[in-house]
């Protein structure tokens, strides 16, 4: 029986790896269209506004420009996953990507109380997270960077009706952590 368990979740990972790496792949293929079309626009300013991917995106990569995100961008991620982040949780990046299946990336920056106590939501603890799972937040694109950081324990929390949650966690000083969220569902 327990074999049975190991297969079933060897065999749900790599489903997971798959749909993302298609989500990618697709994301990086529209990127491509839209640089053709930009690169035939006139006027270039116009041309890099129209430069994006299949993501529905409201970036930002350090907390001086996290103000510029819209005001609801916290209660987005939470709509679109059902997740409920802490209240002093600051949303640093969003992303999102909608068709057969949904996958929602975000980064957060919160303190290292709130970050575990969050994940304790999800039966988790730091020792649940290791470097060896980072590869679940997927590669370098655009402002997404999960390879970059020398260190991001990784963990995944899999819900009912195919969802999956996979974080991961740079410590930025001894208080302030920058979480990477992947959530995925089919």
């Amino acid at each position: 029986m327990k074999n049975f368990y190991v297969v079933k979740s060897i065999f749900a990972k790599l489903f997971i790896v798959v749909s993302i790496t298609s989500l990618l792949y697709a994301c990086q293929a529209d990127s491509s269209d839209a640089k053709q079309r930009a690169a035939a626009s006139k006027n270039a300013s116009t041309a890099n506004a129209s430069n994006t991917s299949s993501f529905s995106n409201s970036t930002s990569t350090d907390k001086s420009q996290a103000a510029q995100l819209p005001a609801n961008t916290k209660s987005k991620f939470e709509t679109a996953t059902g997740l409920t982040l802490p209240d002093n949780a600051k949303v640093l990046f969003y992303e999102s990507a909608e068709g057969s299946d949904q996958m929602v990336r975000v980064i957060v920056e919160m303190v290292a109380s709130d970050f575990k106590a969050w994940i304790a939501n999800y039966y988790l603890d730091t020792s649940h997270f290791s470097e060896e799972k980072r590869y679940l937040l997927g590669t370098n694109v655009s402002e997404w960077q999960p390879q970059t950081p020398k260190k991001l324990p990784t963990a995944q929390v899999q819900f009912e009706n195919a969802k999956t949650l996979n974080i991961g966690y740079e410590n930025q000083t001894l208080e302030n952590l920058k979480i990477y969220l992947v959530f995925h569902s089919s």
